[in-house]
């Protein structure tokens, strides 16, 4: 990726000590700009408060640009300042832009589209247990499907603690919805007797109609 490419470069120089100074405020400025692009990216691709900026992003999108103009422009005069210092900078949000890179990546990766009752829906995979334990925590999309690869426990717990808007629960057997609940805010949910190959998908859009019965296409129900 071009962050590791110029973050391996300035490593090289630093150790040498011989990079220009007058690069180095450019390469500051560079590296904080590259900082906020690769975070808006995280953010377009279901970020969701996972560092203060992304909720600063959430918040307020006028404030965030602003700050993150700020933020170059002092990375830009600290590194005039001080270009031994400067090259820390740039090194420090380089490291940072790599990370929110790498969870940009993931999150396009880990996303696919169902048909769910005659919906087409972009969900997130959550098959994992940190990201089943985040859910609409972390991730903002249309839909998250929890997946259990080694099988789902025969009994699962869905909390609402913490949001603010109701979801909709859907159980998912052999590709067919065999019930639909609307999750409230603040509220903790326990399904039981749940099937060793049962999945869930919550729903954003909790007025969205589906109703037990219907079938599901997508994930592992496509074949």
């Amino acid at each position: 990726m071009l962050e590791s490419l110029v973050a391996g470069t300035l490593a090289y120089l630093f150790l040498r000590r011989d990079v220009p100074s007058t690069l180095i405020p450019y390469l500051a400025s560079f590296a904080a700009f590259l900082d906020q692009v690769t975070t808006v990216a995280a953010i377009s691709l279901g970020a969701h408060e996972t560092n203060p900026f992304v909720r600063l992003f959430l918040a307020s999108p006028t404030l965030f640009f602003a700050l993150s103009a700020a933020k170059i422009l002092v990375a830009w005069h600290i590194a005039r300042r001080s270009p031994r210092l400067g090259l820390w900078l740039a090194l420090v949000f380089l490291a940072a832009a790599a990370i929110n890179a790498h969870n940009a990546y993931a999150l396009y990766n880990n996303t696919s589209t169902i048909e769910l009752g005659g919906h087409t829906l972009q969900v997130y995979i959550a098959d994992t247990e940190r990201e089943r334990e985040c859910g609409y925590y972390c991730y903002d999309h249309p839909a998250i499907a929890f997946i259990w690869p080694g099988g789902t426990p025969p009994e699962v717990t869905f909390t609402m603690e913490g949001l603010d808007y109701p979801l909709l629960l859907v159980h998912v057997r052999d590709c067919t919805v065999i019930d639909v609940l609307e999750m409230q805010p603040g509220e903790k949910y326990r399904i039981d007797n749940v099937g060793p190959q049962d999945w869930f998908i919550e729903v954003k859009n909790a007025s969205l109609e589906i109703e037990p019965g219907e079938n599901v296409w997508g994930l592992v129900c496509e074949g």
